[in-house]
């Protein structure tokens, strides 16, 4: 799982449930048509789905545990 390869940890059943939430929210917001999965995915795809997956890896990336400090 993503968040596993990027905090080298499982996540709990209540970041699991988050996690899973916000990539169902950025899905139906592409699907809508809030978003634009090629300005996301920096091509022409329109894959909505790999851009949800996008998003979600960016928002795992900014959690304060896979950011280093010193």
């Amino acid at each position: 799982m993503l968040y596993h390869r990027i905090l080298t940890s499982l996540p709990h059943e209540d970041e699991r449930k988050a996690l899973l939430q916000f990539y169902e929210n950025q899905l139906a917001r592409l699907n809508a048509g809030d978003l634009d999965a090629a300005e996301i995915l920096l091509d022409q795809s329109g894959n909505n789905q790999r851009a949800a997956m996008a998003m979600l890896a960016r928002a795992i990336y900014n959690l304060d545990e896979a950011i280093t400090r010193e």
